[in-house]
C-alpha cells in the first residue's frame, strides 16, 4: 500500500493507524513493515494510487481474497481505492501499449471473481421502468448493457476494458465472473479501480409503482483474484 503524506521537509506530520472492531472473543495482531520513501524518488507510485506494480505480468488480489470455500462475504466493505501498473518495456523493446487482466486459476471454485451476486435475479428497471433479465450464467458486466446497470454497488472498473474476443466495450465488471477470456484496455497508464459500499445482502431498489425489481444478489461476495499482461 502507498499512502501520499505530506513532506516533511515542509512540516512535521503523523501517519495514524486507527482500528475500530466490534465485540469479540478472537485475538488480533499484526506485523506492519512501515517503509518512508524520499519525495522524488524514481519508484515511487503515482499520486492516488493505493497499490503500484512494476513488472510486465504477475497477480493483484482484492484485500481479505482467499482461495478458500465460503458462504459469507470475504471482501472488505468500503472500499474506494486506485491499482496502478507501470508501463514496462518488453522484450522487443518496446513499451507495453496494452494491458489485459484474467481471473487467476482457482482450486475453489467461483472465487476468482465474485461481486455482487451471480446473476440469477433482475437488475434495476432502467429509465422507462422496464426490467432488464440478466442471463444465470452470465453476470459478468462485459456482456451486455444490463449487466453493466447492475454494478451499482460493487464492482471493478477497467478504464477502455474490451473483450478481446467479441470487441464488446465496457468500464465496469461485477457478478460470478470476469468474462470467459479476458478484459483487455489500451488506456494509459493502466490501472484499476475497486468500489465496494457497505450492503451485503439482496437489495430492492425504488421502482415505479406495480414494477418490482429485485437487483443482484450482494452477499458472499469474495472479491477478486486477477493475473495481468502487458502486451
Amino acid at each position: 500500500m502507498y499512502l501520499d503524506v505530506p513532506s516533511s521537509a515542509t512540516k512535521p506530520s503523523d501517519v495514524q493507524l486507527i482500528f475500530n472492531f466490534a465485540t469479540g472473543t478472537n485475538t488480533r495482531a499484526w506485523n506492519i513493515k512501515i517503509a518512508m520513501l524520499p519525495c522524488g524518488a524514481s519508484y515511487l507510485a503515482p499520486s492516488e494510487c493505493l497499490q503500484y506494480f512494476t513488472t510486465a505480468s504477475g497477480r493483484v488480489k482484492s484485500f481479505n481474497w482467499q482461495d478458500v470455500a465460503t458462504t459469507t462475504t470475504r471482501q472488505l466493505n468500503n472500499q474506494n481505492y486506485k491499482i496502478c501498473f507501470r508501463a514496462e518495456t518488453l522484450a522487443s523493446g518496446s513499451s507495453a501499449t496494452q494491458m489485459c487482466v484474467s481471473a487467476c486459476t482457482t482450486t475453489t471454485p467461483f472465487v476468482g471473481f465474485f461481486l455482487t451476486g451471480t446473476g440469477t435475479a433482475a437488475v434495476p428497471a432502467d429509465p422507462s421502468g422496464t426490467p432488464a433479465a440478466v442471463p444465470a450464467a452470465a453476470a459478468a458486466a462485459g456482456t451486455g448493457t444490463a449487466e453493466n446497470t447492475g454494478c451499482t454497488y460493487d464492482f471493478l472498473a477497467i478504464a477502455g476494458g474490451f473483450d478481446p474476443v467479441t470487441g464488446k466495450i465496457n468500464d465496469r465488471y461485477c457478478g460470478g465472473s470476469l468474462t470467459s477470456t479476458s478484459v483487455c484496455t489500451k488506456m494509459r497508464p493502466f490501472s484499476l479501480n475497486f468500489g465496494t459500499d457497505d450492503t451485503e445482502a439482496a437489495i430492492t431498489p425504488a421502482v415505479p409503482p406495480g414494477k418490482p425489481v429485485t437487483q443482484l444478489i450482494d452477499n458472499a461476495n469474495t472479491g477478486f483474484c486477477l493475473d495481468y499482461q502487458e502486451k
